[in-house]
């Protein structure tokens, strides 16, 4: 099951840290990040726009098209730098 969810990145090391607990259970088996500033809770996309991002994200995800723990803690560093 894939869950997206959209996080300010000023607390995107936060949740990472929160999350690591439930990676080391195995829980949870990735985490991808996105630089795409897109809110799912704008009301400007339609449910058939918000469909095919999440559409899009699966497939990524299926084709091997996601970010190690490694890269996702190097966009971090990045984005604080900004």
């Amino acid at each position: 099951m894939t869950y997206y969810i959209n996080i300010d990145k000023s607390n995107a090391n936060k949740l990472l840290e929160a999350i690591q607990p439930l990676r080391d259970l195995g829980l949870v088996n990735y985490i991808g990040a996105s630089e795409a500033d897109i809110s799912f809770s704008d009301t400007s996309l339609s449910d058939e726009e918000l469909l095919a991002i999440v559409e899009e994200g699966e497939k990524d995800f299926e084709n091997g098209n996601f970010y190690t723990m490694e890269e996702v803690d190097k966009m971090i560093e990045s984005w604080k730098s900004k």
